[in-house]
């Protein structure tokens, strides 16, 4: 009876001690059960998100391939675009804008200061902050070939073959214009030319500020040296370059010998365009140097600018008192074909444009400052005829479009870099700026030629300086033999044959 009841109280014991565990565990699965019911909703939550980004990683997939298929299809239509322009033989443009000197950027600072006080749609307008379109004074850049001016009464948006913004450097400009300056040397005629009020960057991006930072012509000579060098086995090539300036309607040699400019001696030979009998433009008199290296370009360069007339006026501490054009004749031959080309390359520095009364010019500049408006007007009335296909076209009218009626008179490259200023007191000269270099953008000169001629051809026509050359049909359309005042009963002039026509230099005597 004592076995029973010992061998029972120890199995009610052991029944107890697995109780003791079975609640404990109990109590561990319904500690852990709300533990899980507590981390549902985080789970759900994190669930959620992670399903959002699945869907948001591929939603920016549709969105990059999208972008990348616009980006394909904008490249295309540039493509095209600039293949359509190429037939068409359009003037390129680019516009360039200056970046804000130290003074200029505590002046807007102080402008936009001035617009919030104010207010006004105008000031909404201007220094609205957009995370997608940089702003600089009053200029934007909503697109990559499009800058946007935001004047007194509305925005308008000028679009143009490549726009670049303060930030761009020389570098950034010239490697969009190398390839037109390399086209010298296959014959072709290129004239690249800056335009713009005065201050606003022009001879900075013509010439350069140093020889640590050239400008496009020092570039576009030194380019031309290295592809001449590519092609020296093959080819005779041979270049003469000159520079001159056109002060006050004179044009003046800046390359003349150091004593000819000494005060007290002769007065230098009067120099004048003259039209050559096949066609095209010529200086005779006009100093004319070989040079065969970059160096020879680099010391010509620094004489020629040394001796341009630059003075200081209230928009420009150095201003630019002339055009200067630097021109540049590439004879080349080829040794097993005999085929022959001359290419000429014509790099122009206009003189800005500027207000008498903003610049209060007086005496010897408020010449100089009329001379310049009125040259540079002669070349809108020149655009304006081209664009509107007129018979007569009044290159004429000043030396200034009398010396690029070559260029503009058809068979020529033309590229134009308008220089603008991002400053709010700038605004209105920006704007007529940019719409005269929409204008200039929107004529067409029909499709260059490369002039070349076969060793056994004698379809060009002998000058006087000895260069061969034939004529240029739009070119013959002022060609009127000696200088007279344009008359309305003008007409343009047939080439004496049906032939290509040929380029003739500018101003160099033969390069044989």
């Amino acid at each position: 009876m004592a076995d029973r009841m010992n061998s029972t109280v120890q199995g009610l014991r052991g029944a107890q001690a697995e109780l003791a565990k079975l609640r404990e565990k109990n109590n561990q699965t319904r500690s852990e059960a709300e533990a899980l019911a507590t981390a549902v909703p985080a789970f759900a939550a994190l669930f959620q998100r992670e399903l959002n980004l699945f869907l948001a990683s591929g939603a920016i997939m549709s969105l990059n391939d999208a972008i990348s298929k616009y980006r394909r299809e904008c490249k295309e239509r540039k493509r095209l675009y600039n293949l359509l322009q190429e037939l068409r033989g359009n003037i390129r443009v680019y516009c360039r804008v200056r970046p804000l000197s130290e003074r200029e950027a505590i002046e807007e600072a102080e402008v936009i200061e001035e617009a919030r006080a104010t207010g006004g749609s105008r000031a909404a307008q201007l220094y609205a902050s957009s995370a997608h379109n940089r702003a600089v004074g009053p200029i934007r850049f909503p697109g990559e070939d499009e800058i946007s001016l935001i004047g007194e009464r509305a925005t308008k948006t000028y679009e143009f073959d490549r726009v670049f913004d303060p930030d761009c450097t020389q570098e950034d400009v010239f490697r969009d214009i190398a390839p037109l300056t390399s086209s010298v040397l296959d014959g072709y005629n290129v004239c690249v030319f800056a335009y713009g009020q005065t201050g606003s960057g022009k001879t900075h991006t013509m010439i350069g500020s140093s020889r640590d930072d050239p400008g496009v012509a020092q570039r576009a000579l030194c380019k031309l040296f290295e592809t001449a060098a590519e092609r020296e086995g093959d080819y005779e090539l041979s270049m003469k370059a000159s520079a001159f300036e056109i002060y006050l309607e004179a044009i003046r040699d800046l390359l003349a010998p150091a004593a000819a400019r000494q005060p007290g001696a002769p007065p230098q030979q009067k120099l004048e365009v003259h039209m050559a009998p096949g066609g095209g433009t010529f200086v005779p008199g006009l100093t004319a140097e070989s040079v065969s290296s970059a160096h020879d370009v680099e010391l010509m360069m620094e004489r020629a600018q040394g001796n341009r007339a630059t003075f200081s006026t209230n928009m420009n501490e150095h201003s630019s008192r002339s055009h200067s054009v630097l021109s540049v004749s590439c004879y080349a031959k080829n040794k097993l074909t005999g085929v022959s080309s001359m290419g000429k390359l014509h790099i122009i520095d206009l003189a800005g444009s500027e207000r008498v009364k903003q610049s209060e010019a007086s005496g010897e500049r408020l010449a100089e400052a009329m001379a310049i408006n009125k040259s540079l007007s002669a070349l809108g009335d020149v655009i304006a005829s081209l664009a509107a296909k007129e018979k007569h076209v009044p290159y004429r009218n000043s030396r200034l479009t009398h010396v690029l009626q070559d260029s503009l008179g058809g068979n020529s490259k033309v590229l134009m870099v308008v220089n603008v200023s991002a400053t709010t007191s700038c605004s209105s000269e920006t704007g007529c700026s940019l719409t005269f270099a929409q204008r200039v953008r929107a004529v067409e000169l029909g499709s260059a030629r490369a002039n070349t001629a076969s060793a056994s051809s004698s379809s060009t026509t002998s000058t006087s300086d000895g260069t061969a050359m034939a004529p240029s049909p739009a070119a013959a359309k002022d060609s009127r033999g000696p200088e007279r005042p344009p008359s309305s009963t003008d007409r343009p002039r047939r080439p004496s044959s049906g032939r290509p026509s040929s380029a003739r230099p500018l101003n160099h005597p033969p390069m044989r």
